[in-house]
């Protein structure tokens, strides 16, 4: 399987991960995965050198972080200072230099085991619904 999008929520320690394909190989279409509890743990604790590659560059609190694998594109909502409202920037690896494509690489653990864990989920999900 491969992913087509993922987005972290930090302050809910959510995650929630679309495939681009079915166990089948065919365009994916039911609902997304959603990940809580120790699995969003695990990828929040994967997702550290991402965060990291942001706060080297500012001082800055990511409300969410998602990233979509088919546009080749970041995107990222920070905490606002007071009074201020959310920033939100916008990273493509159409651009060298905006950095993309070092996420992309530094991002690479997070997104194996995103798939991994989406996998599994929708293998318990086909289970419960008879089609396993």
């Amino acid at each position: 399987m491969r992913l087509a999008s993922f987005k972290i929520t930090f302050a809910r320690a959510h995650v929630r991960v679309t495939p681009r394909e079915d166990e089948r190989g065919c365009p994916f279409a039911g609902p997304s995965v959603e990940l809580r509890g120790a699995a969003a743990e695990e990828a929040l604790s994967l997702a550290a050198p991402v965060v990291a590659w942001f706060h080297a560059r500012e001082p800055v609190g990511l409300r969410t972080l998602a990233f979509d694998m088919i546009a080749r594109r970041v995107l990222v909502s920070l905490e606002p200072a007071p009074g201020q409202r959310p920033r939100v920037l916008r990273l493509g690896t159409e651009n060298e230099t905006s950095g993309a494509l070092e996420l992309f690489d530094l991002a690479a653990p997070l997104l194996a085991r995103l798939d991994e864990l989406a996998r599994a989920q929708l293998a318990a999900r086909a289970g419960a619904d008879g089609r396993a």
